[in-house]
């Protein structure tokens, strides 16, 4: 009784430190989206970006390349995240949720609309920086969502397993799934906190729908460029380029991210699939 008590309250020490800690993440987008509108969303990335961060053009690329590049302007790029998780090593996660952009500050209606996906660290000093930013575009919609936190417990990864090399081997592994079958690929490794992102198509949140809408989809082959886990080892995204086949033989670029958390008692499980043209 006393073992189970204290595991109940050890348990529960993490449940609450944790919740501070998703907290200071999505504190951290809020700071983000409020300097957009202050400043301009030029200088409120750039003051996100390490020197590593990364967005997404022709392929990858290294976020202050791009950005110090560009000129501020009067637009207005707004968005909002519904939904975050974070790892258990609290310094490491993301948030996704609803964008809108709008010409001038001042207009009244937005003329895009879309989805977003940020992930970032928590530094040495304190401060959370941006690791990657990726997003697709759709129609406005009318729905709302209230913001969530993940409510799927991590599994604890033992040290010897949290090598970024397993994720590689869980990427890799599902990439080769996804060529031979896409179906029963999906069925296997997706969470039931599943997301799909594809471009001009809200989020599609539940399993079945996801299922049905990838036996539908175009061919897309997945070419891994890069990849990042929480120092916890529970979750982490791989990025990369891909190329759906069109019909008449014409193939079309595009990006993608996958998002993997390994879920108590359940392994590796994928939670985000984007994909966005480039």
């Amino acid at each position: 009784m006393k073992i189970s008590l204290l595991f109940f309250l050890i348990s529960l020490s993490h449940a609450y430190a944790q919740s501070g800690a998703i907290e200071e993440l999505v504190k951290a987008e809020w700071n983000f989206i409020n300097l957009a509108k202050e400043t301009n969303t030029r200088d409120a990335f750039l003051a996100q970006f390490t020197d590593e961060t990364i967005v997404f053009g022709e392929g990858p690329v290294i976020a202050k390349r791009v950005y110090e590049n560009q000129q501020p302007n009067n637009g207005w790029l707004k968005w909002e995240p519904v939904f975050s998780d974070l790892a258990r090593s609290d310094d490491f996660g993301y948030n996704t949720g609803p964008w809108e952009y709008r010409i001038n500050k001042t207009d009244e209606k937005a003329v895009a609309f879309g989805e977003f996906v940020s992930f970032w660290k928590k530094q040495k000093d304190g401060t959370w920086k941006l690791l990657i930013d990726i997003g697709i575009d759709h129609p406005q919609t009318a729905q709302t969502a209230t913001w969530k936190s993940s409510e799927i417990d991590f599994e604890k990864v033992a040290d010897e397993f949290r090598d970024i090399k397993q994720l590689e081997k869980i990427e890799q592994n599902f990439i080769e799934a996804l060529a031979f079958a896409k179906s029963p690929a999906y069925q296997k490794m997706l969470s039931r906190e599943g997301r799909l992102y594809r471009p001009g198509k809200e989020p599609i949140t539940d399993n079945e729908a996801i299922v049905k809408y990838i036996n539908a989809e175009l061919p897309i082959t997945f070419t891994k460029a890069g990849q990042q886990i929480a120092p916890s080892g529970d979750l982490g995204y791989v990025y990369g380029t891909a190329v759906v086949q069109l019909t008449g033989g014409q193939t079309k670029a595009a990006n993608y991210l996958h998002v993997w958390k390994q879920e108590e008692g359940q392994g590796w499980k994928l939670v985000l699939d984007l994909v966005t043209y480039k």
